[in-house]
């Protein structure tokens, strides 16, 4: 369940967090569902990325998506011009970890993805200093 617990919290749009900083790299979204809605906010910011090594790091969970009345073809078609890669699952790992999934519909279990912009070249430097990290900060499997 995508949570019956309501909490208030002073936001921005991921577009009026974008005008306040010279650069991000990366922006992590765990929204419970509520992705669809925060993308469509950012239209400022999709449309950019495709000039900026920008990446997005995601909780995919279809069944958070439709508690909250969107689903995962909504997601995917406003992530269309994105590339996406496998990080880890509560599943075991059923996809390796760094894995591109070409069709991020097949994926029906929840997982957390790192998604790219397609036109950005940057991927295995970005695969490697992720690796980096890892070792970097002693974390071993992800999921």
């Amino acid at each position: 369940m995508a949570g019956d617990e309501v909490h208030v919290a002073s936001v921005q749009t991921i577009d009026e967090f974008c005008e306040t900083v010279s650069y991000t790299d990366v922006i992590k979204i765990d929204v419970e569902g509520w992705e669809v809605y925060v993308f469509q906010d950012a239209k400022k910011m999709m449309e950019s990325a495709k000039n900026v090594a920008f990446g997005v790091c995601l909780e995919w969970n279809p069944q958070a998506l439709h508690q909250v009345g969107s689903s995962s073809k909504n997601l995917s078609a406003l992530l269309s011009d994105y590339r996406f890669f496998y990080l880890n699952d509560y599943e075991g790992q059923l996809h390796a970890e760094l894995e591109e999934i070409v069709d991020i519909n097949q994926v029906s279990h929840v997982c957390t993805l790192f998604a790219i912009h397609r036109g950005h070249s940057g991927v295995d430097n970005w695969k490697k200093n992720f690796l980096q990290l890892k070792t970097s900060f002693g974390i071993g499997s992800l999921s």
